[in-house]
């Protein structure tokens, strides 16, 4: 009997591909917030410096010592390079950070899809196969009054192996 062959197996196998995939998300988007913070902060730091050389820009003027304005201006022009670049990774992070939170909400909606699968295996399986009536006598299953039959019970079993294929093809497993 292979994992196939058993579609609770199954279940909990793809179940626990999801809880790691779902941590390895979470992992991600504690990296990216980290990276987003720091570089924010790499900003702050160089719009201070901007602003130091500014105005280190405007007293050599003011002093008419333009060899220490030009030195100072072409300080600020790499500064402020320096921070469009900084800018553009931040910008680069965030977008990441929303789409590995996407990614983590699909993750969560497939491991709910698949706990209400596996319940749902796990609740047929519980069914008893046989019952007795009131004289103790032993009814196969098929026969009773619960409706489900051989033919109902292999549906059912294709059904979400079946659900699961695709499940696993959405995931990319």
């Amino acid at each position: 009997m292979g994992l196939f062959d058993n579609p609770n197996l199954e279940l909990q196998a793809l179940l626990a591909q999801l809880q790691k995939q779902e941590q390895n998300a979470q992992r991600l988007i504690a990296e990216l917030q980290l990276e987003e913070k720091k570089l924010q902060q790499q900003i702050i730091t160089v719009a201070k410096d901007i602003q130091t050389w500014n105005a280190r820009i405007q007293k050599a003027k003011a002093a008419k010592r333009m060899d220490l304005a030009n030195a100072a201006l072409e300080k600020e022009t790499a500064l402020r390079r320096e921070g469009e670049r900084l800018w553009q990774q931040m910008e680069a992070i965030k977008k990441r950070l929303v789409k590995a939170k996407e990614l983590l909400v699909q993750i969560k909606q497939k491991s709910q899809e698949v706990r209400a699968k596996a319940a749902n295996v796990g609740s047929s399986k519980t069914t008893s196969n046989f019952h007795y009536t009131n004289t103790n006598t032993r009814v196969d299953s098929s026969q009773s009054t619960t409706g489900v039959d051989d033919v109902e019970r292999d549906f059912q079993r294709w059904e979400i192996e079946t659900e699961l294929e695709e499940m696993k093809r959405n995931l990319g497993l």
